[in-house]
């Protein structure tokens, strides 16, 4: 299977066979095929991801490259990291067979955007012909000593958090506009801290719940003089569950800073916080009928954690909207601060 046809299997590319154009989906542009040059480039963007591993994510084809008060045109931008701001590699492409002279300028034109964004190599190719440069900052004009076999492949990022973010966007990688509602959406902030949240809480859930049903026995026999006593139900149980679980969850982020925040909130935010994890949850379990937190359904299920956690995971929507709302208003609050210590600043000048 040619590079293409894998690209097009991948949802990497789409290709419009009728008018001879091919789309990158990641960055949702369309170029000509009829442009030998665009030919080039394409070969060279599917060589970047499957001869030297990049990921699709951090290359940009026909990138503006900010050069003085002027912005032109990079065929290929290679970043170093998945946010794209910091410049890798600058691909320069042109047709097959151009002259040597034309060659030696689409270098000086690679190197220009070097210059201009910082990055550490450059790539300049016909298909046919490549010349590989290190970028040296401190003799920006050299052409000999710093000319290299090859580019460096991409060395892959083997941590957990990597494996995960590559299959999520290998999953949202399909043809223009069918996911885009959904995929904008993961890209907000907003929602990915509040996504955060909401995972970890539920891991924190998960947890509690299974060493809950492992140590049942053993808290039955310490209370059981209670239940009748209070009217104690599985209810109770899973409320404390929670609690401790939205507990944990806050506790966990304020200490390792585990969850990237945009601004870093004070300890009202946290309890709020805390709040907005519990409540929804709460609501939901006391809206199960007594029916479910009684002891026939507990012995009934096969799997007993889910007397816990499937009312808790069918708050897990509300959470989602809550805690969206109250990042924002974290996010307002501190941009306000931020804007009113700038403005006391300049008075005081």
């Amino acid at each position: 299977m040619g590079y293409q046809q894998k690209a097009i299997k991948d949802r990497i590319i789409y290709l419009n066979r009728r008018e001879n154009s091919i789309t990158y989906l990641d960055a949702q542009k369309t170029r000509s095929l009829n442009n030998p040059e665009e030919r080039v480039q394409l070969n060279t963007f599917l060589s970047l991801i499957y001869d030297y591993n990049y990921p699709v994510e951090r290359i940009k084809v026909c990138q503006l490259v900010k050069m003085g008060s002027a912005s032109k045109e990079a065929d290929i931008v290679v970043y170093s990291d998945d946010a794209c701001q910091s410049p890798f590699i600058i691909v320069e492409c042109k047709k097959q067979g151009v002259s040597a002279q034309v060659f030696e300028e689409a270098i000086e034109q690679g190197f220009s955007y070097a210059s201009a964004t910082l990055a550490k190599y450059v790539w300049t190719t016909d298909g046919h012909n490549n010349a590989y440069y290190e970028v040296w900052p401190h003799a920006i004009g050299e052409r000999k000593q710093n000319q290299l076999s090859n580019i460096p492949a991409y060395q892959e990022d083997t941590s957990l958090k990597f494996k995960v973010k590559k299959q999520t966007r290998k999953l949202f990688r399909t043809t223009p506009g069918k996911t885009a509602p959904l995929k904008r959406l993961f890209q907000q902030p907003l929602f990915l801290q509040a996504f955060s949240y909401a995972l970890l809480f539920v891991l924190f859930l998960t947890i509690y719940s299974k060493m809950s049903v492992m140590h049942f026995p053993e808290f039955y026999q310490l209370t059981k003089s209670y239940w009748p006593k209070y009217g104690i139900d599985f209810r109770w149980i899973y409320n404390i569950i929670n609690f401790m679980a939205a507990g944990s969850t806050i506790l966990l982020a304020m200490q390792l800073n585990f969850i990237p925040l945009a601004v870093k909130p004070g300890k009202t935010t946290w309890v709020l916080l805390s709040t907005m994890l519990y409540i929804p949850v709460w609501f939901v379990g006391s809206e199960f009928r007594g029916a479910w937190w009684n002891w026939q359904h507990y012995s009934d299920m096969s799997h007993q954690t889910w007397i816990y956690l499937q009312p808790a995971l069918s708050a897990l929507p509300i959470q989602m909207i809550l805690l969206v709302g109250l990042v924002w208003i974290a996010e307002y609050q501190h941009k306000h601060h931020q804007k009113s210590v700038q403005a006391r600043k300049v008075v005081r000048r």
